[in-house]
């Protein structure tokens, strides 16, 4: 068990925060049921991964808020519902999506990444969004050596008003198993035992409606071990310690040390430096519908497979998958509606093509790409900055 002692700081700001400040010893690194680095994530890895052919045409827009904060490394940390105080470790874990912001691309997402800031919004998450989750995904591993069966149980809750994550559960599904489900039945042997776990989902929220997820982990006998990943970018205490997250909204709850659900970011150390694993890596899969955010096809399904890179300096490309013949028309408009830019081309059959625009000598500023294609149009936005 992590052999740890927590001193808890508090201080009256508006609104009032708790910080909880830790002393680890350093042997808990190698603990059953403490963290361990398990190193950079990659978000295509392959093993026991579910398919990332996602079955939706339009454009996603993926937020994985560990890969936005540059996050260098990741640790693992377990986690059931049914541990208490004796047992140190994780019983709680959930993230809330309070901010719109992520990549489009989910093999390229180095390219593709856009800030709420980017699209155009007025906040990091208007009150006038309406939000598709199409999937939730997490960076897990899980060795059973019971066969008794356990359960993970995955959960889409709303936010309270200070984006916290509630008790209101919105969507819930869960996968059992009475073997392990990492490689060798092992959830210890580093990056090597980690994979993405996959939930379909299709939950459209309400105008405005902040939405958080909670994974949850069954299994009484807790001779099974089941693990998240959290990235975090290091502090360079005893290699393990990190900095705090620019992203303020994964939670945790660790008895006794812990023992109210608290925001991973909000637990320091005396010495410097913050709790190891500042972001879970759970990625939901989500499309923007209001048009005015231009992250949707508006009418059909016209399969533009990216438009990157977003912000754009110099070559703004579209890449697009046809299968008919058709003829398309590529336009870039500015703020003001005004066609800047335009491409033409007839297709036969089927065709994967990239077309480009060269930005370089236009103004900084919100531009909108629109595809037509027969019947169909698309329609997104853009940014160049200089």
């Amino acid at each position: 068990m992590i052999n740890a002692f927590f001193l808890y700081l508090s201080q009256t700001i508006l609104p009032m925060k708790i910080f909880y400040t830790l002393l680890f010893n350093i042997m808990m690194i190698a603990a059953v049921h403490a963290q361990a680095v398990i190193g950079p994530i990659n978000r295509v890895a392959s093993g026991n991964n579910e398919s990332v052919g996602f079955e939706r045409g339009q454009t996603p827009l993926y937020i994985d808020y560990s890969y936005l904060n540059n996050d260098q490394t990741s640790t693992r940390w377990s986690l059931n519902d049914y541990y208490n105080n004796s047992d140190t470790a994780v019983n709680y874990l959930g993230v809330a999506f309070d901010n719109i912001c992520g990549y489009y691309d989910y093999e390229n997402y180095s390219t593709t990444i856009v800030s709420s800031s980017d699209l155009g919004f007025s906040s990091v998450y208007p009150t006038d969004a309406l939000l598709r989750y199409d999937s939730l995904q997490f960076f897990m591993a899980h060795e059973n050596n019971s066969g008794v069966a356990d359960t993970i149980i995955v959960e889409l809750r709303e936010l309270n008003t200070d984006n916290t994550i509630s008790s209101t559960v919105l969507w819930a599904d869960s996968a059992i198993s009475s073997v392990g489900l990492s490689p060798g039945n092992t959830w210890s042997n580093g990056i090597a035992s980690f994979f993405f776990k996959r939930f379909a989902v299709g939950y459209n929220n309400t105008a405005g409606q902040k939405i958080g997820a909670v994974i949850r982990y069954l299994n009484h006998n807790k001779l099974d071990t089941f693990g998240l990943a959290a990235g975090y970018i290091s502090f360079g205490i005893g290699g393990a310690t990190a900095q705090q997250s620019n992203y303020k909204n994964s939670f945790v709850r660790i008895p006794p040390s812990v023992p109210s659900i608290t925001r991973n970011s909000d637990i320091s150390f005396p010495t410097g430096g913050y709790f190891p694993g500042q972001n879970w890596i759970i990625i939901p899969r989500t499309e923007v519908f209001n048009t005015t955010l231009g992250l949707q096809s508006a009418k059909g399904d016209l399969p533009v497979l990216t438009v990157f890179p977003n912000p754009a300096n110099q070559l703004l490309n579209i890449a697009l998958h046809t299968e008919e013949s058709s003829r398309i028309v590529i336009q870039l408009l500015n703020a003001q509606g005004q066609i800047v830019m335009l491409h033409e081309r007839n297709t036969t059959g089927i065709n994967l093509f990239k077309e480009s625009f060269d930005c370089s000598g236009l103004s900084s500023g919100l531009y909108h790409v629109m595809i037509t294609q027969n019947d169909l149009v698309y329609t997104q936005r853009v940014v160049v900055s200089k």
